[in-house]
């Protein structure tokens, strides 16, 4: 039979992925839910400090809920309902010394992710080599003294410029003195870098319609030239030809 001589057998290769650490002294965010019906106000107390402290409950339609954060460990509890002592029948329940019928809860430790091939840094680093720092997107569990934490340097505000959209540019067309070409045609030949022929004018969507007096409606219509020059055209019709 094979095996190791002379010495101590060789350690296992470390394990790789990640892994789930919990932090025994950090608070942990916990639910409580009372469902019986009740029409009064319902208050939380427990023994996380000693039956001290009456949280009011939140209540929608007929659930009321609370949320406290909590440090790991088993605790009792019970509500105040309408200023008598209840428990809840639908959650796991208890006798404390005195014989009391009481809620029982028990918060587990918070779990911190980490990668497990950079664990054995500390190894290293107490044999003497230099420990190699993890890659990006690693982490390792924070130290106890929280100097394993991000400075505060790294938080900040700054919002994406990705969404900050330009204004549009001018059309091609209003750019070109096409009144100053000579054509005849009201249209001059479209510069360098632009689509399609300049045309000399653009009707706004700008319309006036005024309300008809004496049998008379008056209608205006806006034309814009060389996106200074405005023009306003008005038509007065006889109300009859406005409704037909």
């Amino acid at each position: 039979m094979s095996g190791a001589v002379g010495g101590a057998p060789p350690r296992p290769p470390p394990p790789s992925g990640r892994r789930f650490v919990p932090r025994e002294n950090t608070a942990v965010p916990t639910l409580f839910t009372y469902t019986a019906y009740s029409a009064s106000p319902v208050l939380l107390c427990g023994s996380w400090d000693a039956w001290a402290s009456r949280t009011p409950m939140h209540r929608h339609h007929e659930v009321h809920t609370a949320h406290l954060s909590l440090l790991p460990g088993t605790y009792h509890y019970k509500y105040i309902d309408g200023g008598n002592w209840r428990h809840a029948t639908d959650q796991a329940t208890t006798l404390d010394d005195s014989g009391n019928l009481n809620n029982l809860i028990t918060v587990e430790p918070a779990a911190v992710e980490f990668d497990l091939d950079h664990s054995s840094d500390s190894d290293s680093a107490a044999a003497g080599a230099p420990a190699a720092s993890p890659p990006s997107g690693g982490r390792r569990p924070p130290a106890a003294d929280g100097s394993g934490a991000s400075p505060r340097a790294s938080y900040d505000c700054a919002a994406p410029e990705a969404a900050v959209v330009e204004p549009p540019a001018l059309p091609p067309h209003l750019r070109t003195p096409s009144l100053r070409s000579g054509t005849s045609t009201g249209c001059a030949k479209a510069p360098a870098g632009t689509r399609g022929d300049a045309c000399g004018h653009v009707r706004l969507n700008h319309l006036f319609i005024a309300v008809p007096y004496d049998g008379v409606c008056c209608v205006g219509v806006v034309r814009r030239y060389q996106a200074t020059k405005r023009v306003t055209s008005l038509v007065y019709l006889a109300e009859a030809e406005v409704n037909e």
